[in-house]
């Protein structure tokens, strides 16, 4: 049996318009701006702007954390996959 028959997928999205301040200050530059996840789900970026964007974990006044982060995607679908590798 598959450890990933109870994995979900989630769709995030970079609104149109997000490439202008002021989305953080309604909480809109993702949507939904905030999801939980497990092990083996699958979360696929959907850029609907038409700038390029990046998607950095961290929190906000702290900066970038180093646990993840997209590089550089543009409006459309881009095939991503993840290894844990073990130190």
């Amino acid at each position: 049996m598959s450890d990933d028959v109870y994995a979900s997928s989630y769709t995030v999205r970079v609104p149109s318009g997000t490439s202008v301040p002021g989305c953080e200050q309604t909480n809109e530059c993702w949507l939904p701006a905030k999801i939980s996840v497990g092990v083996g789900d699958t979360v696929i970026w959907s850029n609907d702007d038409t700038a390029a964007h990046t998607v950095t974990s961290g929190i906000g006044a702290y900066g970038p954390d180093g646990n993840f982060d997209s590089s550089l995607f543009v409006a459309g679908r881009i095939n991503c996959s993840c290894s844990n590798i073990t130190h």
